[in-house]
């Protein structure tokens, strides 16, 4: 019984894990697809306290970049 509790255990945990670790790496593939679409100025905050995060950071200052450049200037 302790090793079917413990099979469960430690299958609910590598669920979890997992997770944790597919879900901001599936937000940053759909703002990947936003951004293919030319929608410049769409974001999706991405909170994870880790390389994704900063991935994440870095590409939307890129993005504020690309948008003031493809905005119509006005004279």
């Amino acid at each position: 019984i302790f090793s079917l509790f413990m099979l469960f255990a430690v299958f609910g945990i590598s669920m979890i894990v997992s997770r944790r670790i597919t879900q901001p790496i599936r937000l940053l593939q759909k703002e990947a697809k936003i951004i293919g679409e030319g929608k410049f100025d769409e974001n999706i905050p991405i909170k994870t306290n880790d390389e994704i995060e900063e991935l994440d950071d870095e590409l939307n200052e890129e993005l504020g970049v690309m948008g003031d450049e493809a905005a119509p200037t006005e004279k």
